[in-house]
């Protein structure tokens, strides 16, 4: 008997078995194809496999509505095979495939086989996309962490010692080549293969066109950068370069090379540090050359250290420092060291070539001297050994131990130890001589001293001239104390006023002007001194005590007062004598118009004496002394000097 089945609503469910199978039986308990003309499957949603047991024989019952079933089945396999006939949604290659699928697992094969999240393996991200402005032209993705922590880190890591990169190397500009071992490489443009981070620990954080070659070095970012040696660093910038063996460090900027071990350029553009242990802080084109070991140029512009030890430069523009090293030069213009140990604070155009010479600032000035100093000013120039000029214009510390504190045009010369104070066009020529300022003074003599005026000269030993003008102190240890057109000329002398003259040993001499010549008119004075010793002879006084005759000058009267006293070594005697003299000296001979006691002598002793005598231009001043008795005695003769001849 027949009978019909409707399957219309039937659903089957797959299980993991490899197959599947549906049995049928009629009443009569038949099986196979026996008893059934025909089977109806509607809608049904799962469609029978291929079965090892769906043969040939099956194709003249096995129908739906007059079509082959096993025609069918082959058409059913999809891409994988296996997808069991039970499945709902066999039909998708990835992430459609459902649970039920025996072979449900994506790419990402940790994902287990009961994971209700098969079909999103990161699923403690969150995926973001934009295609708004600004991101129209260009679409930006986001990936943000799923996690109620409020700080959770972001770790991408390599496997064993395998590089991290942002692009798989392909040995072509696009990939570039194989990077070094645990390197770091986020570079997504070059042109050239080797533009990648290949040395091992290497890293380039960014940019475009640059290259780590050795271990440990590092690239921030910028563009064409290139770190040759081993743990050296740029921190970005443009076609920066270091190349030390080790260490050496670019900051940024354009153009900037650290070329040996330990080397800096903090940043700028087209910096140099050649020397190990060398700094360029920035500016432009500064240049640590050669052996520039601990050498520093601070910044500035076309500053140079040409192979010189811990030297520096702080900034300015075109300064130097060569031949010559632990020299410094603070800043300022076309300032320039070539000596070991030399200084330049500032200024332009300065020159410390000496060793140890220092010019702290100015324009144009020179320390040449072996440790020679400018405090500043213009064109002033300390050539001497341990020279210095404080500053003003144009003076010169030429000989070793001389100084001009400032002024113009002053000169400190010749001899040892000469100082200038200041003023204008004044000369120091004598050893350990000094003129305290004014101008156009001249201390010749060793140990001469002029304190100031104008157009003083004081030209012997321990001369001085204390001030005025045109002044001159001539004789050993001579004394102008002031005033005008005054001459010194005696030893120990002394003259004052206004066109003065002494010329005679320790003569003082003092003025108001004069009729034709200086000393013509004025008043003088002269100390005279003797010893009488177990004498009672007449002895003369001189001016030294033993030789300088007091020589009265021919074409001059005198009118001159005379006190002599004496007294015996124990003090217990003593005689004085007061005396006037009118004297005429005409043609070299000296005559004595008048002489007479001023007052009457007192003598402690009736024996002793004093006299005035004349002869052959010499005033001849004697004592007489006690026999047996040493006495001291002393005079003072003061008095007008005047020429008498027109």
């Amino acid at each position: 008997m027949s009978t019909a089945v409707n399957f219309s609503s039937l659903q089957l469910a797959t299980t993991a078995a490899s197959t599947n199978r549906l049995l049928l039986r009629n009443s009569s308990g038949l099986s196979g194809t026996a008893g059934f003309n025909q089977i109806s499957f509607g809608n049904l949603e799962c469609s029978l496999s291929v079965y090892s047991t769906v043969n040939t024989n099956s194709a003249t019952n096995w129908n739906y509505q007059g079509t082959d079933i096993k025609s069918l089945t082959a058409n059913w396999q999809g891409t994988y095979t296996t997808v069991g006939s039970s499945s709902a949604n066999w039909q998708s290659t990835y992430s459609t495939v459902s649970s039920q699928s025996a072979n449900w697992q994506s790419t990402y094969s940790t994902v287990g086989a009961g994971s209700a999240l098969w079909n999103n393996a990161l699923t403690i991200f969150t995926q973001v996309s934009s295609i708004t402005v600004p991101n129209d032209a260009t679409t930006a993705h986001a990936l943000t962490i799923n996690s109620a922590a409020s700080n959770v880190d972001f770790v991408v890591r390599a496997k064993g010692d395998g590089a991290t990169l942002a692009q798989i190397p392909d040995n072509q500009s696009a990939g570039g080549s194989k990077r070094g071992q645990y390197a770091t490489d986020w570079q997504k443009l070059r042109n050239s293969i080797t533009q990648v981070a290949s040395g091992n620990y290497s890293t380039i954080g960014g940019g475009a066109y640059n290259t780590t070659t050795d271990e440990s070095s590092t690239i921030g970012g910028g563009y064409n950068n290139t770190s040759y040696g081993a743990r050296s660093t740029i921190g970005g910038g443009y076609q920066n370069i270091t190349n030390g063996l080790y260490s050496s460090t670019v900051g940024g900027g354009q153009s900037n090379h650290a070329l040996s071990s330990y080397s800096t350029v903090c940043g700028g553009n087209l910096n140099r540090a050649e020397g190990e242990y060398s700094t360029v802080g920035g500016g432009y084109q500064n240049i640590l050359s050669g052996v520039c070991t601990n050498s520093t140029i601070g910044g500035g512009g076309d500053n140079k250290i040409f192979g010189q030890i811990q030297s520096t430069i702080g900034g300015g523009v075109s300064n130097e420092i060569s031949g010559g090293g632990i020299s410094t030069i603070g800043g300022g213009i076309n300032n320039k060291t070539a000596g070991n140990y030399c200084t330049i604070g500032g200024g332009t155009a300065n020159t410390a070539n000496g060793e140890v010479g220092t010019v702290a600032g100015g324009n144009s000035n020179k320390a040449n001297g072996g440790r020679s100093t400018v405090g500043g000013g213009e064109l002033n120039e300390a050539t001497g050994g341990w020279s210095t000029i404080g500053g003003g214009y144009d003076n010169d510390a030429s000989s070793n131990y001389t100084t001009v504190a400032g002024g113009q045009s002053n000169i400190a010369s010749t001899n040892t130890h000469a100082t200038i104070g200041g003023g204008q066009s004044n000369t120091a020529s004598g050893q350990w001589s000094t003129v305290g300022g004014g101008t156009g003074n001249i201390a010749s003599g060793q140990f001469a001293t002029i304190g100031g005026g104008g157009s003083n000269n004081a030209s012997n030993i321990h001369a001085t001239i204390i001030g005025g003008g045109s002044n001159i102190a001539a004789g050993i240890a001579s004394t102008v104390i002031g005033g005008v057109s005054c001459r010194a000329a005696g030893q120990y002398s002394v003259a004052s006023g206004f066109q003065s003259n002494s010329v005679l040993y320790g003569q003082y001499a003092h003025a108001s002007g004069m009729f034709g010549e200086r000393g013509d008119a004025q008043y003088v004075r002269y100390t005279l001194r003797n010893s009488t010793l177990s004498t009672n002879s007449p002895t003369q006084l001189y001016l030294d005590g033993s030789s300088q005759i007091l020589t009265l000058q021919s074409g001059y009267t005198y009118s001159l007062n005379f006190k002599i006293i004496g007294s015996k070594d124990d003090g217990s005697t003593i005689s004085e004598y007061n005396k006037r003299a009118i004297l005429r000296n005409r043609g070299g001979t000296l005559s004595a118009v008048k002489v007479e006691d001023i007052t009457t002598p007192y003598e402690g002793n009736t024996n002793t004496d004093a006299t005035i005598t004349v002869g052959g231009g010499i005033l001849n001043v004697s004592v007489t002394g006690i026999l047996n008795e040493n006495w001291r005695w002393v005079a003072v003769v003061d008095g007008i000097e005047m020429k008498y001849s027109v």
